[in-house]
């Protein structure tokens, strides 16, 4: 694995934020020790730059035909690695996917000087490691842009809850008030009924009062019992409404009446 996609896949490893670049990694990993670079292995970090030794810091040789060739079937087979992570870099962030991209071009271009022999393998191995730095900064202030970004939307969604939780708990006390004024107002009004129905029932009674009073007085005379007339010889009482005629017959007393 180059130099900037070791560093990459142990920063993306660090923060947790992006696919990891397994593809790129295990296939880098093995194409350093495949037999056909077995004459470059020891002359260039096929691994990774980002701890290149002192001896191929320091080797002034330039490749010869035999190790062009290396490099050059090493160079297509990195590629063939690049490919191979196409699907895990499409999780990362544009920007981030646009730095690895650059400092692949970067690479690519220090392995084509080296083949073309406008740089010895220690000039190669300084460039690399030079870009390795370079992108080791820029990918860390990436991904503290990142974090810094993701803290922020973390915050700002704990806010929009809390609001959101503020807002419905106002809602709730704004209910509840309404609800407390509608049932004081429905008390109210069935009070207010009650004292009208009080009130038109002592008019209703106080109208009546007033018609009794308005009426003439009527005069009861006593009932005095009947008497019955009597006659003085006699004790029978005289039907009034009758003619009671008596005379002797003979010598027994007789009364008829018409």
């Amino acid at each position: 694995m180059n130099a900037i996609l070791a560093f990459v896949a142990l920063m993306i490893a660090s923060f947790a934020c992006f696919a990891l670049d397994d593809a790129s990694d295990s296939c880098d990993a093995a194409s350093a020790n495949d037999a056909r670079f077995a004459l470059i292995a020891s002359k260039l970090p096929l691994a990774g730059a980002s701890l290149v030794p002192f001896q191929m810091l320091a080797n002034e040789s330039r490749p010869n035909p035999k190790e062009q060739k290396a490099i050059a079937e090493y160079v297509s087979a990195h590629r063939e690695c690049v490919r191979r992570a196409e699907a895990f870099r499409t999780r990362n962030p544009a920007h981030i996917n646009a730095m690895l991209s650059e400092g692949e071009n970067k690479i690519i271009a220090a392995f084509v000087d080296l083949y073309n022999k406008k740089l010895t393998y220690g000039a190669a191995n300084r460039r690399l490691q030079a870009i390795n730095d370079d992108y080791r900064i820029k990918i860390a202030f990436a991904m503290e842009q990142i974090r810094s970004g993701q803290a922020a939307a973390q915050q700002a969604e704990r806010d929009r809850q809390t609001a959101a939780q503020q807002a419905e708990r106002d809602r709730q006390a704004a209910q509840a008030r309404d609800e407390a004024a509608q049932r004081a107002a429905q008390a109210q009004y069935e009070d207010a009924q009650r004292q009208a129905d009080a009130r038109q029932k002592d008019a209703i009674r106080q109208q009546l009062l007033l018609q009794m009073l308005q009426k003439p007085a009527v005069t009861y005379q006593p009932l005095v019992p009947y008497q019955m007339p009597t006659r003085p010889s006699t004790s029978m009482p005289v039907n009034p409404s009758t003619t009671t005629r008596c005379s002797w017959v003979g010598s027994q007393w007789t009364c008829y009446s018409n």
